[in-house]
């Protein structure tokens, strides 16, 4: 992802970019197209860490100081071959900086009418039962695995394998009401019907809280740190365009589109479909909402921890027991070696629209799963495959690019947890 010129040597070693800077008495650089220059190499090191950061998102990059020699080092998951889509060098750095500017107002994300004043929030703390929630929170964008890992919450037993259960609810999306149906605040109530307890665990999507405002109640009230899930946008856009192109296809039967529609399903190839998919509901699949929301735990104060579903399912029990152990809760074992989640299904709280329409193909397989953790993902989708109007970096779309270099960048933060 980075580009280096300096007047001193530089060689590239593994994944390890080293500049020597022996007989250069001023250290500078040229780094992803932006100079940086300092009176020792300590000090440019420090300058690379603040310059290439902006407060959401950082460059994959360590820094270290080996005598005059600077040493830049890129994770490994960068070098994975043509298959990654994420921008290099000047790019990446305005790739950050555009989420920098779209992030905080989320355009496609927030509605401007949704109302969340003095009535709302009186509405939204009626929810509670006493004056917090302290329950856990999951917040995430489509397909990043968020449904199953709220709902392994309801797994802990206190103490662990022989106590009562530690909680009594997971409830699954609580304001998509609001989002997909233009309601009001006062909708959250259908779905949260009994007071919120320090024993409910609850799972939203960035885009849906439809209003910031109502998004930073829940970041104020959850327990810290809240939960933020993430996966490679080579994984999740085009997981959620199968089934959305999938549910398509089966309500209109006959759809102009549907032969292309039906191509592109038999060949994961959407490249011929940048009409359709620039059009879906949000087009950037919640990135921009979910970097926004992070923003506000940053400025707020607000703990967080950033979960990344490949590095779940490459290691679930570290995964689980990092996340229980921030969280201050007991790990159990059992939330990684079931096989079986019917003994859960009746504390999962889900609206109307989860459970109709949307469950056969969204949440059945997670739910009826008798296979537990998935533990290996398919192969990133080629970026060949994403139409060319979802390809690049510019002002227009978020694009995939983008969205890849805003992956690797949020997880390169400390609060990305690591296996």
């Amino acid at each position: 992802m980075i580009t280096v010129t300096a007047p001193a040597p530089v060689r590239v070693t593994g994944t390890d970019v080293v500049v020597d800077f022996t007989s250069d008495p001023s250290p500078q650089l040229v780094l992803c197209g932006r100079r940086f220059e300092a009176a020792s190499p300590q000090g440019l090191a420090a300058s690379i860490r603040t310059g290439t950061a902006t407060p959401v998102l950082r460059l994959p990059l360590e820094t270290h100081v080996e005598g005059s020699t600077l040493v830049l080092r890129q994770p490994p998951e960068l070098f994975g071959g043509a298959a990654g889509a994420h921008l290099s060098g000047a790019a990446a750095l305005d790739a950050a900086a555009k989420a920098a500017t779209l992030a905080p107002v989320a355009p496609g994300s927030w509605l401007p009418d949704v109302e969340v004043g003095e009535v709302e929030h009186k509405m939204l703390d009626a929810l509670l039962a006493g004056d917090r929630w302290d329950g856990p929170l999951v917040v995430s964008m489509p397909r990043t695995g968020s449904t199953l890992l709220g709902m392994l919450f309801l797994l802990l037993r206190d103490p662990p394998g022989t106590g009562p259960w530690r909680f009594d609810r997971y409830i699954h999306e609580p304001a998509a009401p609001l989002f997909w149906q233009g309601r009001l605040v006062d909708s959250i109530d259908e779905i949260i019907t009994e007071p919120l307890t320090p024993r409910d665990v609850i799972q939203e999507s960035a885009y849906q809280f439809s209003a910031k405002p109502l998004a930073r109640w829940f970041l104020r009230q959850a327990r810290s740190p809240v939960v933020f899930a993430v996966r490679h946008p080579q994984l999740s856009w085009p997981s959620r365009w199968r089934i959305m192109l999938r549910m398509r296809v089966e309500k209109q039967i006959r759809d102009p589109d549907r032969t292309r529609i039906e191509a592109a399903l038999e060949s994961d190839d959407f490249s011929a479909l940048g009409d359709i998919l620039t059009s879906v509901t949000p087009a950037d699949n919640g990135w921009l909402a979910t970097l926004s929301l992070i923003q506000c735990c940053v400025e707020e104060g607000i703990d967080f921890v950033v979960v990344d579903n490949g590095r779940f399912r490459t290691d679930p029990e570290s995964m689980l027991a990092q996340i229980c152990d921030r969280l201050g809760l007991p790990f159990d074992p059992h939330l990684t070696d079931w096989n079986d989640l019917s003994e859960i299904r009746d504390r999962v709280v889900m609206g109307e629209l989860a459970r109709g329409e949307e469950y056969q193909h969204y949440y059945r397989r997670t739910i009826d799963s008798t296979s537990g953790i998935v533990r290996q993902d398919r192969p990133l989708l080629e970026p060949g495959r994403f139409p060319p109007e979802l390809r690049g970096h510019g002002d227009g779309p978020v694009t995939i690019d983008e969205a890849a270099t805003w992956y690797h960048m949020l997880i390169a933060r400390d609060e990305a947890l690591r296996v």
